[in-house]
């Protein structure tokens, strides 16, 4: 076993309280996990693209989608090619709301990298970035 892995894993016990500020400060999930991916990717989307992308079923999507019609957040119309296809897109007001969570989260973010000098702060985000990109290409 990897002495790094068992050394991450006890530091996550060991600051299980700071793990779960950690966690609070960058988690988007639910909603708002549905209108920051359609803002990011700034098209229209099936909800099959979207629940995938996310790892949500297509009960849990459809629930989501369905709330954030009514919120006035997103629309659902039919594909230009095939009718059958349902898009869905965000809303100007889905747009301003996602907006300023983003604005929320990255200020949430600059709390978290200002307990780090900047060094250390840039070092931090391009290893979890080079992480990320691994775990992708292992999918």
């Amino acid at each position: 076993m990897n002495d790094s892995a068992e050394k991450l894993f006890n530091l996550r016990l060991e600051h299980t309280g700071a793990v779960g500020k950690i966690a609070d400060a960058i988690s988007c999930g639910g909603e708002d996990g549905v209108l920051m991916y359609l803002y990011v990717k700034d098209q229209k989307m099936q909800a099959g693209e979207i629940a995938e992308a996310l790892r949500l079923t297509s009960g849990r999507i459809a629930n989501i989608l369905k709330v954030l019609e009514k919120k006035r957040y997103i629309q659902r119309k039919p594909g230009q090619d095939d009718k059958r296809k349902i898009l869905v897109s965000l809303t100007s007001s889905g747009r301003s709301y996602i907006a300023e969570v983003k604005e929320r989260a990255v200020a949430r973010y600059d709390d978290v990298l200002r307990k780090l000098n900047p060094h250390d702060a840039a070092t931090l985000c391009e290893l979890i970035g080079r992480l990320l990109e691994r775990m992708d290409e292992a999918q």
